[in-house]
């Protein structure tokens, strides 16, 4: 009656069942679970006859107070609501027992029949659920969020239940969402929306999963590449573009900008770009990532979609082949605009550098539980990627400095603007840092740390510029020696700019 009231659908209004067989997880992360039969032998049996069971055995029972307080919803429907409707109609309550037994047969009916849809309309890959749209709008109402149901909890966790509202915004999203529609459906997890699949899956990984999986050859949005005679391009995906011939000078591997116009073989006059991508049903997550082959404002040719050779009007050649290794969203091809002079590092060679500091760090903490100290705010995506790499047990705090401001080189000046939430007497300390220029900052904090009396203190720093004149700071660990460049990207800003750049440039301040 209760839940009734509370807008249960199906499975709710069915009530407890004398066996439930559940899933419980075994630890607080939900990672391992073990089945059980939850058994309610006495479920059907009325309060007044356990009353009389105990009597006659000369039992006395223990009763919870809460049971009577009215604070809860559920006293008040036993204490006022059922007296009222056994005045009504005499034995209301076994009536209701009949009706939720009778809905148990009904929503196990109903769940066998999504089950099987399930199996037709969701696979998976990797760590996503990919549903078939136009399976799921021939399913039954009825079944559809039952399948939505089972899809999350096959992918993330047996135990969840997704809220009534969310259900139905992500069955709405399935059957007549948009293209490019995002369903955010909590715990990280989210639902994208394409034009004959949604993905559903973490919401941190899910745009490169998309990325992956539709095979296109990709460029790095912004990118503008001149073309010469003899090059080779390798983009995402596995692919390279060839360049046989070029007029130098004249062409372009770009991805779009506003305004492009599309020259279509055959046609006298070019199409607005952004038309055509509709109309041809490109995915908006790649549309800014194609690679395009243009002359000034106008795209005579985009690679992946349409022939695999282009034979311009002035002889230039270009074709697009299969490359050798497959690559993933290729992170060399990268020109930068604007102030961005040159990529110095590129994502890959991040990583890869990050995760070989992970072992070697976790291998000196083996068997400890060093505290890293993140120094603000430069270092705090270096710090992130490099824990994940760190398989032992930590703690986490944060520092922050400055010393440069607004400026592009190091004012000589170090304010700390915030000190550390927990004291670090006694313990090892890794100091996490982005970057050192003249050496003054950290040496600054390893004077402070110092006093605090740790047990250990050691420093790994993301990039150390060789500058001659830099105060010469003992490191434990070293990602990269660059030259004494103002570097942005990974976390380094420019009067705050560039910070969520996956990789390292060199930075131009415009004059």
């Amino acid at each position: 009656m209760l839940r009734l009231l509370r807008g249960a659908g199906l499975d709710g209004l069915a009530g407890m069942r004398p066996l439930t067989e559940l899933s419980v997880p075994l630890d607080p992360e939900h990672r391992r679970f073990v089945p059980i039969q939850l058994l309610r032998p006495l479920l059907t049996v009325r309060r007044q006859t356990i009353q009389a069971a105990l009597s006659v055995l000369g039992l006395e029972p223990i009763e919870d107070p809460t049971n009577r307080s009215l604070a809860f919803e559920r006293n008040l429907v036993r204490q006022r609501v059922m007296p009222v409707l056994e005045e009504v109609r005499s034995g209301a309550a076994e009536t209701l027992a009949q009706v939720a037994e009778q809905l148990q047969d009904d929503a196990d009916y109903l769940h066998d029949l999504a089950r099987e849809a399930y199996r037709t309309i969701v696979r998976f890959e990797d760590a996503f659920a990919i549903l078939d749209r136009a399976r799921f709008r021939q399913t039954a109402r009825a079944l559809q969020r039952r399948v939505l149901q089972l899809t999350v909890r096959d992918l993330v966790d047996p135990t969840w239940t997704l809220s009534r509202e969310r259900i139905l915004a992500l069955s709405r999203a399935v059957e007549r969402g948009r293209p490019a529609t995002r369903v955010e459906l909590g715990r990280g997890i989210v639902a994208s929306i394409g034009y004959t699949e949604a993905v559903l899956g973490p919401a941190a990984r899910i745009e490169n999963f998309l990325l992956r999986r539709s095979g296109y050859p990709l460029l790095e949005p912004g990118a503008v590449i001149p073309l010469r005679s003899g090059m080779t391009v390798r983009l995402a995906n596995g692919w390279s573009l060839v360049v046989h011939r070029a007029e130098e000078g004249r062409w372009f591997l770009r991805t779009r900008r506003r305004g492009d116009r599309l020259m279509r073989p055959g046609f006298a006059t070019p199409v607005r770009l952004q038309d055509w991508l509709v109309n041809e049903k490109i995915p908006s997550n790649l549309r800014d990532r194609l690679p395009m082959v243009a002359d000034d404002g106008v795209v005579w040719w985009i690679a992946g979609l349409g022939p695999q050779r282009f034979v311009a009007p002035d002889g230039t050649v270009v074709e697009l082949r299969r490359s050798e290794e497959a690559q993933g969203v290729n992170e060399t091809v990268r020109t930068v605009p604007g102030e961005l002079e040159r990529v110095l590092i590129d994502e890959a060679t991040l990583q890869k550098r990050v995760a070989e500091l992970g072992n070697e760090i976790a291998q000196a903490y083996r068997g400890q539980r060093p505290i890293l100290i993140g120094v603000l705010t430069g270092a705090f995506v270096f710090m992130a990627d490099l824990i994940r790499h760190l398989p032992i047990e930590l703690d986490v705090d944060f520092m922050a400095v400055s010393s440069y401001g607004q400026a592009t080189v190091t004012s000589g000046v170090v304010r700390i603007l915030k000190d550390l939430d927990r004291p670090i007497e006694g313990r090892d300390v890794l100091l996490v840092e982005d970057i050192i220029d003249s050496g003054l900052t950290l040496q600054y904090l390893l004077d402070v740390l110092r006093r605090r009396n740790p047990r250990s203190l050691r420093v790994v720093v993301l990039l150390r510029k060789q500058k001659p004149e830099a105060i010469q700071v003992p490191v434990d660990w070293v990602g990269f020696d660059i030259p004494d460049e103002f570097v942005v990207g990974y976390g380094l800003d420019a009067a705050g700019r560039f910070r969520n750049l996956p990789f390292i440039a060199v930075y131009r301040a415009t004059k």
